[in-house]
């Protein structure tokens, strides 16, 4: 079985997805995983996908060049090792961070988490009527101290002027 990482990006309209996801399943390749999202007007797209016995890339960015051209979209196609593995975190935290909008913020967050051991699951984050609205799901290891990447957190985010919240996650094992 031959994995890719397949992402596009480009300006959002209806039928996107549809086209993309059929250009795929008439080549008989799999979608495995997602992650699509409207980003300030463009539409953006990550998958991993089973390409059969596909050994290039670049034959599924083929296979994808007419929807690419009618849909204005960029697409590029990575293979995903056999070895690739997901962080496999013990106890998973949400984290919301909010105030007012300023350059460093993702970046001291991200840093601190990364810090800590822990990884960032997803990450989402935007502009509400003038506030920076940021939400995270961090996967922590087994040996992670909550309290102390709260403290740490709460910490940066007063040094940005914003405000940060760390509480359990509803889908956390």
């Amino acid at each position: 079985m031959a994995r890719f990482s397949l992402q596009a990006l480009g300006p959002d309209r209806p039928g996107i997805v549809a086209a993309v996801a059929q250009a795929l399943a008439s080549m008989g390749w799999n979608l495995e995983d997602s992650s699509m999202s409207i980003l300030s007007g463009q539409f953006a797209i990550v998958l991993i996908l089973d390409a059969g016995d596909i050994a290039d890339g670049r034959v599924i960015e083929a296979a994808l060049a007419s929807v690419a051209e009618d849909l204005n979209l960029f697409v590029t196609v990575r293979p995903v090792p056999d070895d690739a593995e997901a962080f496999e975190g013990e106890t998973t935290v949400r984290v919301d961070v909010h105030g007012s909008d300023r350059p460093g913020i993702v970046a001291a967050v991200a840093r601190e988490v990364a810090a800590a051991g822990a990884d960032i699951a997803e990450l989402v984050s935007k502009v509400v009527d003038g506030e920076y609205v940021m939400r995270l799901r961090v996967s922590l290891p087994p040996a992670a101290d909550i309290g102390a990447l709260t403290m740490t957190l709460e910490r940066e985010a007063t040094a940005l002027g914003v405000t940060c919240v760390v509480a359990p996650d509803a889908g956390s094992r």
